[in-house]
């Protein structure tokens, strides 16, 4: 119980302290979970039948990141659906996400600079 209430205590001071640090790291969890639910999703599809973790994981990371990649996509309408759903959370969580909030902190920082200079 006292490492529970040790652990949420320094959790709160990291968040205090360094409220971008922690909203990074939230991201990346985020990153993480989506792909482990992608995955999960491909492992799904009959095509993928007999795949390990690790390399559904990196399908569903290559696809996430570049749908138009070697991933050989399926006509069947469930394949079709799951895929589609892989790549949305992908463009979510890697792009939008991502990729929105290095831009916001790069654009903060070169404010910063500017007003420096």
């Amino acid at each position: 119980m006292m490492l529970k209430g040790n652990f949420k205590n320094k959790w709160s001071v990291f968040k205090e302290n360094s409220p971008t640090s922690h909203i990074c790291f939230m991201i990346v969890v985020v990153n993480l979970v989506f792909i482990g639910i992608s995955a999960l999703l491909i492992s799904i599809l009959p095509e993928n039948e007999g795949h390990s973790i690790g390399e559904l994981i990196r399908l569903a990371f290559t696809l996430m990141v570049n749908p138009s990649g070697k991933y050989i996509y399926s006509e069947t309408p469930i394949s079709l659906i799951i895929t589609t759903i892989v790549v949305l959370l992908g463009m979510i969580a890697l792009t939008g996400g991502t990729v929105g909030f290095i831009t916001r902190q790069l654009r903060i920082r070169d404010i910063s600079i500017l007003r420096i200079i």
